[in-house]
């Protein structure tokens, strides 16, 4: 992930979320609600990144794929799973610019070549 790191607050309104859908190519043809959810998401896909630390404080890195994106939240596609509860770091690489959030994971899901990973934005404590 290359280029200026610019980072999104946990806010209640969706700012951020704007912000970095407008940097992704297509974004405005994305629908911009999937299913019944409390607020607006967008399906899109972009490469992103959780780091955190394991029970034993180790640092774990682990790549990933954007799925969809919500004022609240994130949802992403892991090849291993993060446990619930797990305070992140999150990166999502959009062209040129990386987003940086800080998110606890809500639910990890086992699927098809790997794991849905459905994080909420959080704010830094």
């Amino acid at each position: 992930m290359q280029g200026d790191t610019f980072d999104l607050q946990a806010v209640s309104d969706s700012k951020h979320c704007l912000s970095l859908l407008s940097a992704i190519e297509d974004a405005d043809a994305a629908d911009p609600v999937l299913g019944r959810r409390s607020s607006p998401r967008w399906a899109f896909r972009a490469p992103a990144m959780i780091q955190y630390r394991d029970e034993h404080r180790t640092q774990k890195t682990v790549p990933a794929h954007l799925r969809d994106l919500s004022p609240e939240g994130v949802g992403l596609l892991c090849r291993q799973s993060v446990p619930p509860r797990t305070l992140t770091d999150l990166w999502v690489d959009a062209g040129a610019v990386r987003y940086h959030a800080r998110a606890r994971v809500v639910h990890c899901t086992r699927t098809v070549g790997g794991f849905k990973v459905g994080c909420r934005f959080v704010q830094d404590a």
